[in-house]
């Protein structure tokens, strides 16, 4: 998929001049230094769901990886910053009348109510907040040494359509960054992030853990998530 889509283009100035071969990098896991952090400081992750991410770093370390528990420092950082983001996004589709409100998703129209009066002054602040963000993650492999960072996906397994969160957790109208607090840092920071599947929760549905990595290190995480796979093959018993 890849190798069809990266490169550059003239339509689009984000993109960026690497290509990737249609092969994924042969090498595994063998001699990377991978983080591993648990909640990032601050994240709530369901019992089930950390115990089966935490039985998985076995296989990075049988596949050839030095894995080191860390708290990285711009973990916390990240709450306020994405949630802002989405204030100055969103204010944008703020209902102009009953009508149209009606029409929209229910948790769409809380998020725009919730940041109906977020300024210009304010989104121009965050967006320079995210700047800052983006050079700390992706600065912080570089100088701590590490090649990439292991987390959970998400904090919880799969839950009913329709809701925010889980039934188990506080619910709240909109926010449900709660248990995705693993995704949007390299959302910010422009840096790859892939989720392998490593097991399963309490009521056998899939967890995934996710292996990020600093910005442009692509082939990197593509060639440590063939490499967990290898010595982690995940494996379905469809239901009859």
């Amino acid at each position: 998929m890849f190798s069809v889509m990266a490169g550059p283009d003239p339509l689009d100035i984000m993109t960026l001049g690497e290509t990737f071969p249609p092969e994924v990098p042969e090498g595994g896991l063998k001699g990377l230094r991978i983080a591993y952090s648990p909640d990032l400081g601050h994240a709530h992750v369901d019992p089930d769901v950390a115990a089966a991410v935490e039985a998985s770093l076995e296989a990075l370390v049988r596949g050839g990886a030095r894995v080191e528990h860390v708290t990285p420092p711009w973990g916390t950082a990240g709450t306020a910053l994405e949630r802002d983001m989405w204030g100055g996004a969103y204010k944008a589709f703020l209902a102009k009348s009953p009508e149209d409100e009606a029409r929209m998703d229910p948790g769409m129209v809380a998020c725009t109510r919730a940041y109906k009066d977020h300024t210009l002054e304010q989104a121009h602040a965050a967006m320079g907040r995210r700047f800052a963000y983006a050079a700390a993650v992706n600065s912080w492999f570089a100088e701590a040494g590490f090649d990439l960072l292991a987390t959970p996906s998400a904090s919880v397994a799969a839950f009913p359509v329709g809701l925010q969160r889980p039934p188990h957790w506080p619910q709240h109208e909109w926010d449900w960054l709660v248990w995705a607090e693993f995704s949007y840092p390299f959302d910010l920071s422009h840096g790859p992030a892939i989720s392998v599947p490593c097991g399963f929760g309490a009521e056998g549905l899939p967890v995934g853990l996710q292996l990020a990595g600093p910005r442009l290190a692509d082939s990197l995480v593509l060639r440590a998530a063939a490499g967990f796979l290898a010595e982690k093959p995940f494996e379905v018993t469809p239901a009859l």
